[in-house]
């Protein structure tokens, strides 16, 4: 089974979602920041990856962009609850597969995780956008 990432700063919201993904049957590793993700380096490991926009040090379009020049192809759900649509165009642009509002509902979130995982990279175009 494919890996999930969390990259999420906050404690409750992290351990909430690895909760519902763990009980829907995923396997999970969280992370607190992009810096703590990064220097875990094997990032193979990831079947998708959830990330957080505002993160304390890099945000999240940030470690999409370091990612995307390391040519790390991770289907990667970009969550939020402050994105303005110039800030999704970002995203989408910087390699997101999915950008969803916060507060997520579970299933839809279990539902992209679970697409995202089953067509993996050919989900990097055309992206999914919550709004669209």
């Amino acid at each position: 089974m494919q890996r999930v990432g969390i990259i999420d700063d906050d404690n409750r919201v992290r351990f909430s979602v690895q909760v519902l993904l763990e009980v829907s049957g995923f396997d999970v590793e969280t992370f607190a920041s992009a810096e703590e993700f990064l220097a875990s380096q094997d990032f193979s490991r990831f079947g998708c990856l959830i990330v957080d926009f505002r993160l304390p040090g890099l945000n999240g379009l940030e470690l999409l962009r370091i990612l995307k020049r390391q040519q790390v192809l991770t289907p990667t759900v970009v969550s939020s609850g402050f994105i303005t649509e110039s800030e999704e165009a970002d995203f989408i642009a910087a390699g997101a597969s999915a950008v969803l509002h916060k507060p997520v509902e579970p299933n839809q979130l279990v539902g992209t995780i679970k697409d995202m995982l089953t067509l993996g990279g050919d989900l990097q175009d055309p992206p999914y956008s919550e709004a669209g």
